[in-house]
């Protein structure tokens, strides 16, 4: 008998707060996923696991392929983890393309 639950790549999510689709989203402890639909706040949806995704950049600063990443302090971003960042607040995601200080955005891998 096997005890697989599901394939790992989705996640039925009960929002917190009104959640768009595509939006990062925070499970805890560093672990994240990207809303497949809106998700109204109470309602639970649906939140991809594992892919390739591009998500709005908190700062400008740069961010190298393959930095740590941690959420930034506006909702739905990330910036690159820096000295100090604990432990939780990394998360499990890499980005897979540099991006530069000019850009918004930053396309990272999740589930990795």
């Amino acid at each position: 008998m096997i005890n697989q639950v599901n394939n790992g790549v989705t996640l039925a999510y009960t929002a917190s707060a009104n959640i768009s689709g595509g939006d990062l989203v925070s499970l805890g402890n560093g672990l994240v996923g990207i809303a497949v639909d809106d998700i109204a706040n109470g309602a639970t949806g649906v939140v991809m696991l594992q892919g390739r995704f591009t998500v709005p950049k908190g700062s400008t600063a740069a961010i190298a392929r393959g930095a740590a990443l941690k959420l930034g302090t506006a909702g739905n971003t990330v910036v690159a983890a820096t000295a100090g960042t604990t432990v939780n607040n990394f998360l499990c995601a890499r980005p897979v393309v540099a991006s530069g200080t000019a850009m918004t955005t930053v396309e990272i891998v999740i589930g990795i």
